[in-house]
């Protein structure tokens, strides 16, 4: 029973569910603040993915996207302004393209 309660934070599939998170990816990338917010939500949601993942090979995957966001969120702060603003929008723009193509 405990599965089935935590099903509803993995992202629905599907045309619409992709299409609803991808939109709101894009949303967020339009202000720093909100891709700052978005950034540290999927790295949240990354950290609780590591805890379903079926094999090492999605481990790494979660772990890779993980660096790579705070890496981001990092150089975002400390580098170069709009670069987070970037990775959102990309994140957004990769997910909405990927609904479409399945």
């Amino acid at each position: 029973n405990q599965c089935k309660k935590k099903r509803g934070c993995i992202i629905p599939a599907g045309y619409l569910g992709c299409s609803f998170w991808g939109a709101v990816f894009v949303t967020l990338s339009g202000d720093r603040t909100a891709s700052l917010i978005s950034a540290c939500l999927f790295l949240f949601a990354l950290a609780i993915s590591l805890c379903f993942a079926p094999n090492r090979i999605m481990v790494f995957l979660s772990l890779g996207f993980m660096v790579l966001t705070m890496g981001f969120i990092f150089l975002d702060r400390f580098v170069f302004e709009p670069l987070l603003q970037y990775l959102t929008l990309y994140y957004g723009v990769f997910i909405g393209s990927f609904s479409v193509y399945e």
